[in-house]
């Protein structure tokens, strides 16, 4: 178990580090890359102190990455899209076999609004593709057809690069912080740090 918790306080220090250092929305692929190391780590973590099965290793949950490592792939489809599988936590993959929405991973687009950030546009492309990109270069295009986000993914996806340059920087005042308290807080002395903000300003954790 030492070795697990190791693994996530690295990946914290790892995340918080480069979070700091992050100045444009390209910036933040690191930081979620590690975030996602992390949170399998204390996924596995957790399933040795129950001395229960060492979990998958799987995607993050598609609908908000913060809720860790998925469980099992659903059925779903964006508003105005077709439906496809996506790897989905526990209580998401619930919600949906239930018939109710999932419970999505939202950030501001202008003003009081919020959007799922499958709907918020190309500057947070660096951001899903931190958590997705280990998956496959495929992953990510296939689980974001027919969205906004998707529509700003380009051939050049596997390399890491995207399409379109990032708009007006628009997106860059919202990538931040919150990311990091979801999945590290339940990790024994990881909470603390994180959700400050980062470089970005805050709002990119909702």
């Amino acid at each position: 178990m030492a070795d697990d918790y190791g693994r996530a306080l690295d990946a914290y220090e790892e995340a918080k580090a480069k979070s700091a250092a992050a100045r444009r929305p390209a910036d933040v692929r690191p930081v979620t890359e590690a975030l996602e190391e992390g949170r399998f780590a204390l996924a596995v973590l957790d399933a040795r102190r129950e001395g229960g099965p060492l979990p998958e290793r799987r995607p993050p949950c598609f609908f908000d990455p913060r809720h860790g490592p998925s469980v099992r792939d659903v059925q779903w489809a964006p508003s105005g899209g077709s439906r496809r599988s996506v790897p989905a936590c526990a209580a998401d993959a619930t919600r949906i076999d239930d018939g109710l929405d999932p419970d999505s991973r939202t950030v501001p687009i202008g003003g009081d609004r919020r959007r799922p950030y499958w709907e918020a546009g190309p500057a947070y492309g660096p951001w899903a593709s931190g958590y997705f990109g280990g998956y496959g270069s495929m992953l990510l295009p296939g689980l974001l057809i027919g969205t906004l986000l998707g529509g700003s993914l380009d051939p050049g996806y596997d390399t890491g690069d995207f399409g379109g340059g990032f708009g007006d920087g628009g997106g860059d005042g919202d990538a931040g912080g919150g990311d990091f308290g979801g999945g590290f807080g339940d990790g024994g002395g990881f909470g603390g740090g994180f959700g400050d903000g980062g470089g970005f300003g805050g709002d990119f954790g909702g």
